[in-house]
């Protein structure tokens, strides 16, 4: 019933301003006045059923909300009747404008209303994005907790993290409460500090490694070493010449992934090269514990 009556709203507020359009193109003043009468009509009738819908979903909504729109309600109808008067004095233009800045008001409320009402809906959306922000949170404290097991200064990330959870508390408060609006300014400056404190973990994470960047070619170095070694092995072993051909192909694999990641690591991707390295040695790791039995 809510999302007919909403759409009942917009369907006569739509109405109102093409017909809005369409009177003040008219040349025939006639024509105008009698226009611009049904006009102050339809505002009126918009006016009463907006109050009806309010008065209707009153619980439904903070009482500040509620007696500010009653009173932006009680301005427009005071446009309304301004203009009202006007034309019955023959002044058009005067009736015109008063009605521009009245159909402009009741356009604002009608939007209003809508946000306000459509609560099961915000709820759902507001409780989703504090539970990606707590998701994105807990991985960023884990990137700040090895960063600063390896020596990297994180209070940065850290505070900024802090101050986001302080905020999802009280986004969630507000929530509790039904003050959707105050909860969805809470949500987006949570966000703000995680994201911020996203990219000062990121940019760590890139001096760490730029740093680091000899260690990590020297461990690929060592990792090649080991693979040349471990297929001389194979190909001097006493293991079927099938096996040895699946074992040295793998090994060329690992060879040509580790090229790439040192290709990466040229090309500044030094997280990119990470995570082949640590691919190539869990996979390593898998194959030589199966060829152990």
């Amino acid at each position: 019933m809510r999302e007919i009556a909403v759409m009942l709203i917009l369907i006569i507020l739509l109405s109102t301003l093409a017909y809005t359009t369409t009177i003040l193109a008219q040349a025939e003043e006639e024509d105008q006045i009698a226009s611009l009468r049904k006009l102050i009509d339809r505002l009126k009738k918009l006016d009463e059923f907006l109050r009806r819908k309010l008065k209707e979903n009153k619980n439904k909504m903070e009482e500040e909300d509620y007696e500010r729109l009653i009173q932006e309600l009680d301005a427009a109808k005071a446009l309304l009747e301004e203009a009202e008067e006007a034309l019955e004095e023959g002044d058009i233009e005067v009736a015109k404008d008063l009605l521009r800045r009245a159909g402009k008001k009741y356009k604002s409320i009608v939007k209003e209303i809508w946000d306000l009402l459509d609560y099961d809906e915000k709820l759902r959306k507001l409780i989703a994005y504090i539970k990606r922000c707590r998701r994105v949170i807990a991985r960023l404290e884990r990137i700040a907790d090895r960063l600063e097991r390896l020596g990297v200064n994180v209070t940065e990330a850290e505070l900024k993290l802090s101050e986001a959870k302080f905020y999802l508390e009280e986004a969630v408060e507000a929530l509790q409460n039904k003050k959707f609006v105050k909860a969805a300014e809470y949500c987006r400056r949570a966000w703000t500090n995680v994201k911020e404190a996203a990219d000062v973990l990121k940019k760590a994470t890139r001096e760490f490694l730029e740093e680091n960047k000899d260690k990590i070619l020297s461990a690929i170095d060592r990792l090649e070493n080991f693979l040349d070694k471990a297929a001389e092995r194979v190909r001097n072993s006493n293991m079927s010449e099938e096996r040895k051909e699946i074992v040295l192909k793998k090994i060329e694999d690992w060879k040509n992934r580790l090229e790439t990641a040192r290709d990466k690591v040229e090309e500044g991707k030094y997280k990119e090269a990470l995570a082949i390295v640590r691919r190539v040695l869990r996979e390593i790791r898998i194959v030589l514990k199966h060829l152990k039995h």
